[in-house]
C-alpha cells in the first residue's frame, strides 16, 4: 500500500459520518455508490468519501448518474498517482444536476459528499419523485461510456433508471401509466391540450407536466407558433379572391382561384342607353332576336377597345315600346372620357332592322371597381405576444354601397356578441378613393390565433383577402393545490410551476411579505421541470401564500381548521375531481380534467355541505 493510499484510508475514517456508514475504497470493477437508506431520508450532517483507484490498463473509470437527486454537496476530484493535490472535475449544483449523465477519468478518483441539512438540497418532481433523498450511482471500469446510459432526466422523471446485474445495459423502468423508451409517453400526451403541432413531440416531465419538443422555427406550448411569419399567399395576383356573391356561409367559396388583374387602376362604369323597337317586335317581341344582336355587337365593339362588359341588363320603362338598357363595363380609370366617346360612336354605328337607338340618350356613372388592395396590421409583423393589442385594416376600393365583413377561420366575427373588447369601424373615403374597414382586438389571446379574412361585397360580386395571425402565449403560473384547507399544526406543500423556461427565479410570500425560505417552518425547493415547492410545517393560522416568478404571480389561501370548533365539508370525489376538506363559505378551486384548460370551482356552503361543481370555466 503506497503513501497516498495510507493517507486516503486515514481521511476516510475522519470523513465518514459517525452515525451512518457510507464511503470506502471501491476495489471491484463495477458497483454502486449510494447514500444510506436510499431513496429515503438519511441523517444529517453527513460526510462521506469514496475512493476508486485508477485502472491498471487502458480502461477508464465511468460514473453513471443513474439516480441523482441531491443538488449540492457532491464533488468529484481526480488525483495523479502518489500526489496529494487533486483537480475537481465535477461538482453537482442545482444548475447542472439535470444535464450531466456520466463522468469518465483515467486517474484515481475521490468522491466526496457533505451535507448539513436535507431541506432545499434535493430535486422535487411531481408526483412520484417528491420524496426521494440522496443518490444511487453506478460505476464501472471500461473503455468508454455505455450508449444506453440513462438517468432520472433521461427517464423523463416518469421512471427510474436501472442498471442490469452485469452493468452492461441501462434501461428506464416506467411508473404506472407511462411508457416509451424514455417513459415520456403518459396520459397528458393523449389529450388535445398537449397535442404537438408542426412535427413537435410530446414528452412527459414528471406526472403533472408535459412538454412539446419543437422543431426548429417553431415555438409555443404545442409548437403552434412559427418563428417565421408566413404570408397567407405567395402569388400576389392570387392573394385576393373574387367570385359572384352567393348564399354560402363561408366567404368567397369560389373554387379554384384565378389570377385577378390589378384592379386598383380599374373602374366600374354603369352605362344607360335607350332603344325603340319596331312595331313588328313590339307586337311579337318573342320572335325578335334583337337582344342577342345588341349584346353581341356591343361586346365585340368594346372588346376591340380593350374594355370588358361585365353585365348586360334590360329594364322596360313605362313608355310603350321604349326599353332602357343598363350595361356594366370594367375599364381603366383613365379611360373615362374615352368610354363616353366609344358609346356615342356605338349609338351611331349600331344597326338592326327592328331596333332604333336613341342617339341623344346616354348616361354614364363612374365608380372604382371592387378591389381589396391590402390587409395590414398595426404591429411589426403577424407574430404577436399574448396580451398585446392588434388592429387589422382592410383597404379597398369600390362603390359607396359595398359592404365589409370580417371572418376568422371562416366564421363571421360578430362583435355585438363578443364578451371582451373587440370592435370594428369603417373609415370614410380617402383621397385615393379607398375605404378602410378596421377590426381591433384589445388583448390578444391564444384563441385569437388563426386566419383573418376581409370580405367585401359590391354589386353582386365578392372579394376576400386573408392574413394569418400567430399568438405567442405568455407564461402562466400553475399552483397545486389552488386552494387548501388543513387542520392546525399540519404540514403541507404547495407546488408552483411555469410552462416556459424564462430567465426568472422563484420567490414566495406569506401574507404579501417575503419569507425566508430557509426558516425551518417554511422552506422552498426546486421543482422540476420548471418550478418551486414550498413546504410548510406546523401551521397555526389561516395564511395567504404567494408564488412569484418574474412578473407573474399566483396566490393560495390556506384555511386552518380547529378540529374542535368548526364543521367542515369532508373530502369528496365528484365527476372525477377529488376535493379536499373545506371551510363553509369557501370556494375550492381545482384544475379542469385532463384534456381541458381552465379551472373548476365548488362551494362549501353553510351547514358544511358541498354544492355541485361548476365546470363552466373548462374549455
Amino acid at each position: 500500500m503506497n503513501l497516498w493510499m495510507s493517507l486516503s484510508l486515514f481521511s476516510i475514517l475522519l470523513f465518514t459520518s459517525a452515525e451512518e456508514e457510507c464511503g470506502g475504497i471501491l476495489h471491484e470493477s463495477s458497483g454502486v455508490i449510494q447514500t444510506p437508506n436510499f431513496p429515503n431520508k438519511f441523517k444529517v450532517p453527513i460526510r462521506c468519501r469514496w475512493i476508486l483507484n485508477a485502472p491498471n490498463d487502458d480502461t477508464s473509470t465511468v460514473i453513471y448518474f443513474t439516480q441523482l437527486f441531491v443538488t449540492r454537496g457532491l464533488t468529484f476530484t481526480e488525483y495523479e498517482l502518489e500526489s496529494n493535490e487533486g483537480r475537481v472535475i465535477h461538482m453537482v449544483t442545482e444548475k447542472n444536476v439535470t444535464f450531466v449523465q456520466w463522468l469518465l477519468t483515467k486517474k484515481d478518483l475521490v468522491i466526496d459528499f457533505e451535507l448539513n441539512e436535507l431541506e432545499s438540497n434535493h430535486l422535487r418532481i411531481m408526483d412520484n419523485l417528491l420524496d426521494v433523498y440522496g443518490f444511487n450511482l453506478t460505476y464501472e471500469k471500461t473503455t468508454m461510456a455505455r450508449p444506453t446510459a440513462c438517468s432520472a432526466v433521461a427517464c423523463s422523471f416518469s421512471g427510474h433508471c436501472y442498471a442490469s446485474k452485469d452493468f452492461q445495459e441501462y434501461t428506464c423502468s416506467c411508473f404506472p401509466g407511462f411508457s416509451g423508451k424514455d417513459c415520456g409517453h403518459g396520459p397528458y400526451c393523449d389529450t388535445k391540450q398537449y397535442t404537438c403541432y408542426n412535427g413537435g413531440i410530446c414528452r412527459h416531465v414528471g406526472s403533472k407536466h408535459a412538454l412539446c419538443s419543437c422543431p426548429e422555427d417553431y415555438t409555443g406550448p404545442t409548437c403552434e407558433t412559427s418563428l417565421i411569419a408566413k404570408p397567407a399567399c405567395v402569388d400576389e395576383g392570387k392573394c385576393t379572391e373574387e367570385c359572384i356573391e352567393n348564399d354560402l356561409s363561408e366567404p368567397c367559396s369560389c373554387g379554384a382561384v384565378e389570377t385577378l388583374p390589378d384592379l386598383q387602376n380599374y373602374a366600374r362604369y354603369e352605362v344607360r342607353i335607350q332603344l325603340k323597337l319596331s312595331s313588328h317586335c313590339s307586337i311579337n317581341i318573342s320572335h325578335c332576336d334583337w337582344k342577342w344582336q345588341l349584346e353581341h355587337q356591343l361586346s365585340d365593339y368594346l372588346w376591340s377597345k380593350n374594355i370588358s362588359m361585365l353585365e348586360f341588363n334590360i329594364s322596360r320603362i313605362k313608355m310603350i315600346s321604349k326599353i332602357e338598357i343598363i350595361i356594366i363595363l370594367l375599364g381603366e380609370k383613365r379611360e373615362k372620357s374615352n368610354i363616353r366617346e366609344f358609346m356615342y360612336k356605338f349609338l351611331d354605328e349600331f344597326s338592326f332592322e327592328d331596333v332604333t337607338l336613341n342617339k341623344s340618350f346616354l348616361k354614364l356613372i363612374y365608380e372604382p371597381a371592387l378591389y381589396i388592395k391590402s390587409v395590414q396590421i398595426n404591429q411589426p409583423g403577424y407574430i404577436l405576444d399574448e396580451g398585446s393589442e392588434f388592429v387589422l385594416s382592410c383597404l379597398a376600393q369600390g362603390s359607396p354601397h359595398m359592404v365589409f365583413r370580417w371572418f376568422k377561420d371562416g366564421i363571421f366575427v360578430n362583435v355585438s356578441k363578443a364578451e371582451r373588447n373587440i370592435w370594428t369601424s369603417l373609415l370614410p373615403l380617402d383621397s385615393s378613393d379607398h375605404y378602410t374597414a378596421v377590426l381591433g382586438i384589445e388583448h390578444a389571446e391564444a384563441l385569437d390565433q388563426g386566419r383573418y379574412t376581409c370580405h367585401v361585397t359590391d354589386y353582386g360580386y365578392q372579394q376576400c383577402r386573408t392574413v394569418v395571425i400567430e399568438v405567442i402565449r405568455k407564461s402562466q403560473l400553475r399552483v397545486f393545490p389552488m386552494s387548501l384547507t388543513v387542520f392546525k399544526d399540519s404540514n403541507f406543500s404547495i407546488q408552483c410551476m411555469s410552462p416556459d423556461d424564462l430567465p426568472y427565479s422563484y420567490s414566495w410570500t406569506k401574507s404579501d411579505v417575503p419569507i425566508n425560505i430557509f426558516s425551518g417552518q417554511e422552506y422552498a425547493e426546486r421543482l422540476l421541470p420548471i418550478g418551486s415547492m414550498l413546504t410548510v410545517n406546523n401551521i397555526q393560522n389561516t395564511t395567504l401564500y404567494g408564488c412569484h416568478f418574474g412578473p407573474f404571480s399566483q396566490k393560495v389561501l390556506v384555511e386552518v381548521l380547529d378540529r374542535t370548533e368548526i364543521p367542515w365539508c369532508p373530502e369528496d370525489k365528484n365527476i372525477g375531481i377529488s376535493w379536499d376538506k373545506a371551510v363553509p363559505g369557501i370556494i375550492s378551486i381545482k384544475e379542469c380534467p385532463i384534456g381541458y384548460t381552465g379551472n373548476v370551482t365548488r362551494m362549501c356552503e353553510s351547514g358544511a355541505r358541498w354544492l355541485i361543481p361548476d365546470f363552466s370555466g373548462c374549455l
